[in-house]
């Protein structure tokens, strides 16, 4: 199934990425093309995070798999569609522990299907140090995708 994603670095400035994916990729796929999309060094660790409503941080899927983690889940085991899904819509993706580069990740639609992944439309430039972390429920995407439909008009495939 397609998956039809918005990815939101969680900075002062607009930096957006519209994808689309197929649901089955594993995780670390998934990781890879962000990644791709947002223009990440290569060689950081990263986690995602299976969120509530108020965007806490629930449970950790890393890209590598230490003794803590009891359910021993990691990036390369764990599919996309097994996390995120209409009834969990929202995750939290950290890359480089040290930097704290923090996005949220919600699912928008799940029709379709694909076989590769591609990036629909880029809002925004990477800065060049992470911002301060402040995500929070009360932030009404919705709205603000919906005032940036008719500025953005640009799609790049990966």
């Amino acid at each position: 199934m397609k998956y039809s994603i918005t990815i939101y670095l969680e900075s002062k400035e607009d930096v957006i990425r519209k994808i689309e994916v197929d649901s089955k990729i594993s995780l670390l796929e998934f990781h890879q093309f962000i990644k791709e999309s947002f223009k990440l060094q290569n060689d950081e660790l990263a986690s995602f995070y299976i969120t509530n409503n108020e965007l806490e941080l629930l449970k950790e899927i890393p890209l590598v798999t230490f003794e803590e983690n009891l359910d021993n889940l990691n990036m390369e085991n764990t599919n996309l569609e097994s996390i995120l899904n209409t009834k969990t819509n929202r995750l939290i993706y950290i890359y480089d522990y040290m930097l704290m580069w923090r996005f949220l990740i919600e699912l928008t639609n799940d029709q379709g299907e694909t076989n590769k992944a591609i990036c629909l439309k880029s809002i925004g430039e990477m800065p060049k140090d992470a911002p301060e972390l402040n995500f929070s429920e009360e932030k009404n995407t919705e709205s603000y995708e919906e005032s940036l439909e008719d500025e953005y008009n640009q799609y790049d495939e990966f």
